[in-house]
């Protein structure tokens, strides 16, 4: 909550920005389908099945609800991986906090009871990180003695970076 950095909504609020970035998503979606429909009217009548995927994924779209939480069938699941949609990708959050916000932060406790509330347990990745702290680590080169005992001091076993890193791996 930095006073220097202005929010391009006036306020910070991780909830309402989860939603903006997850709307803009699904609406990228509807208009690749939209293209997709488009371009395949006549092959369509061809391959039903591909027909009925594009319609099943669009009325979950038009609900509001990301790719991602459609329930497919088996024989689904190719066809729905190559439409390749955003909303469909897995969600890593990286919550950038201040030092004292790694130990707890007013902002990422009501994000995590929003995903709590809203998402089955796992189906979101959330990472706290320390843009500050990242930095101060970087400058210290290969001294990994005084890395892990400035992340120690911290709470930390391991660098924001590595977490994001084996996180979006998993």
């Amino acid at each position: 909550e930095e006073t220097i950095i202005e929010h391009v909504d006036g306020s910070v609020d991780p909830v309402r920005d989860l939603d903006t970035i997850e709307t803009e998503l699904m609406l990228a979606d509807i208009q690749t389908l939209s293209k997709h429909t488009t371009k395949n009217k006549r092959v369509a009548a061809k391959a039903p099945a591909e027909a009925a995927l594009v319609e099943k994924v669009m009325a979950q779209l038009d609900a509001g609800k990301p790719a991602r939480d459609l329930m497919l069938k088996e024989e689904e699941v190719k066809a729905f991986r190559e439409l390749r949609l955003l909303s469909a990708k897995p969600l890593l959050l990286v919550c950038n906090v201040s030092e004292s916000g790694l130990a707890g932060n007013v902002h990422v406790k009501k994000l995590e009871e929003h995903l709590k509330a809203t998402r089955e347990e796992g189906a979101v990745e959330l990472i706290t990180v320390c843009s500050t702290l990242e930095a101060e680590l970087s400058t210290m080169g290969g001294d990994e003695e005084s890395k892990t005992e400035m992340l120690q001091e911290y709470g930390l076993d391991d660098t924001g970076l590595s977490r994001g890193i084996a996180a979006s791996n998993q």
